[in-house]
């Protein structure tokens, strides 16, 4: 949701709680009347106090560095690590053909995976201006990708989404999602720099799947995993 757009001057504070209130995951949402009334009356206390609250975010420069972090596996199979493993990758090897965008490669940031993960913090450490987390859910032929894009010099949230796709539309929704970054990066994207990010491996989605599982599986380096 967009609020900045229907109210540029709508405090920082209040755009979190209502996008937090009307999260699609409910995990993220609040859990109790009793937290969301504590974020207002903080909000009110600030108001009230004469506190300088600050308003949402423009971006009035290009942002041009990134690091994408790896896709947590929330579903309830473990065997799906490949997957979300495999849709980080793609990300980041999709916005690396830009060459407006500077990238962290796989190798630093899968460093912190299966962390709980400040991305402020990660992003100050790996010195880039924004950083990109994500979680995957996949329930059969079902697939739920929800993406947070965070502006690490004051850790306000640029842009989320929620996908709920099918699992044969994979290569359509990595391609929003790079889509997606690259517009609220405001990355003024060249005819081909946008051929480079629609550009597909194959066309087969199983064929992908293997492919994905053959990466995972490499990445271990180990023997077990070799086999």
């Amino acid at each position: 949701m967009a609020l900045a757009r229907l109210n540029p001057n709508l405090p920082a504070q209040l755009q979190h709680i209502i996008q937090k209130a009307l999260e699609k995951n409910r995990k993220l949402r609040y859990q109790t009347a009793a937290e969301l009334r504590t974020d207002l009356l903080r909000l009110k206390r600030d108001t009230d106090s004469g506190r300088a609250i600050p308003r949402v975010p423009r971006l009035r420069r290009t942002i041009d560095s990134i690091a994408v972090l790896p896709f947590e596996n929330a579903s309830a199979d473990p065997n799906a690590e490949y997957l979300s493993d495999g849709i980080t990758e793609n990300i980041i090897g999709s916005l690396t053909h830009l060459p407006k965008l500077r990238v962290m490669a796989r190798s630093t940031v899968f460093r912190y995976k299966g962390q709980l993960t400040d991305p402020q913090k990660v992003g100050n450490e790996l010195n880039v201006r924004t950083v990109l987390t994500g979680r995957v859910v996949q329930r059969g032929e079902s697939l739920t990708i929800g993406t947070e894009l965070v502006d690490v010099a004051n850790g306000w949230r640029l842009w989320g989404e929620q996908y709920n796709r099918k699992l044969v539309d994979i290569f359509t929704v990595q391609e929003e999602i790079a889509n997606e970054i690259c517009e609220r990066l405001r990355l003024n994207l060249t005819g081909d720099e946008k051929k480079r990010l629609s550009k597909r491996p194959t066309q087969n989605t199983e064929a992908y799947q293997d492919y994905l599982r053959g990466r995972y599986y490499w990445n271990k380096r180990t023997a077990d995993g070799a086999r």
